[in-house]
């Protein structure tokens, strides 16, 4: 059985651990001209350093669950998104080229403070696997089976979202559209409210431990990041200014973030 305690040391060690991994990633980034990569690798984090409370747990159930959860999302994502920026820089990620028009001469010096802050975040999504392997109770319990739940619902949500934007931009006759395709006719991000859902999910099961309210603060960032920070403002911003007319329309018809009715055509 776990010790209830939260694991201090072991999770700051862990955070020491995480940066010096995106520092190894930045350098994989520069030496390929690709900062983009840091996405896939991010994703592909919170399961690599989830090894240290499984191995802290002694492979308890709960500890093996929340492991495969966490590789189960972090796999599909971090494929998902190396396939379609992996390479060189002629893949890179349209944000990126953004930051480097920005940036200019200053763009490593700079990427490199920005991956630190990746690897901050990345600091609090490990919180929810440090808690929850700390619950003490048996497994399982009733929060064990609904976040495990909850994850996997987000994981099919996001997948189905990327796959249809993936299936909708390989038509060279979209080309310039706008996918409403799907959950995209309900949403225009959906692949961003999944993936928040996927952090209530894990939230939810360490609902249990003693410390389980501290991740809480996992969703909570989550949704901070993707609606009002990096995410949803970012990509409307690139999309108003790419599509125009046609983005407005599509953005009066169809919720932001959380997937709802659609409304009526705007009037011309």
């Amino acid at each position: 059985m776990p010790d209830s305690a939260f694991p201090l040391a072991a999770y700051a060690l862990s955070c020491a651990g995480v940066c010096a991994w995106f520092s190894l990633v930045w350098a994989y980034c520069r030496q390929r001209d690709n900062w983009s990569l840091i996405d896939a690798a991010w994703a592909a984090t919170p399961a690599l350093f989830s090894l240290v409370p499984l191995a802290l747990s002694s492979g308890s159930p709960r500890a093996w669950v929340q492991f495969a959860l966490l590789a189960l999302w972090g796999g599909r994502l971090a494929l998902h998104l190396h396939a379609r920026v992996g390479g060189g820089r002629e893949r890179e990620d349209a944000r990126y080229a953004d930051m480097r028009a920005r940036w200019g001469e200053d763009t490593p010096k700079r990427m490199f403070g920005f991956f630190q802050i990746q690897a901050v975040t990345v600091w609090v999504l490990l919180l929810p696997a440090f808690a929850t392997n700390s619950d003490p109770s048996a497994y399982p319990q009733p929060h064990d089976i609904a976040g495990a739940l909850i994850v996997l619902a987000g994981i099919a949500g996001e997948a189905a979202a990327d796959a249809s934007l993936k299936k909708f931009r390989a038509d060279p006759a979209n080309r310039g559209r706008i996918c409403e395709a799907g959950l995209w006719a309900y949403s225009r991000h959906p692949n961003y409210f999944f993936e928040w859902l996927i952090w209530i999910g894990f939230a939810t099961s360490a609902l249990g431990a003693p410390a389980g309210l501290i991740a809480l603060l996992a969703p909570a960032m989550m949704y901070g990041l993707l609606r009002h920070g990096s995410g949803v403002p970012l990509s409307e911003e690139r999309a108003a200014r790419l599509k125009g007319d046609a983005w407005r329309d599509y953005a009066a018809r169809v919720n932001t973030f959380f997937p709802g009715p659609r409304r009526k055509r705007r009037d011309p």
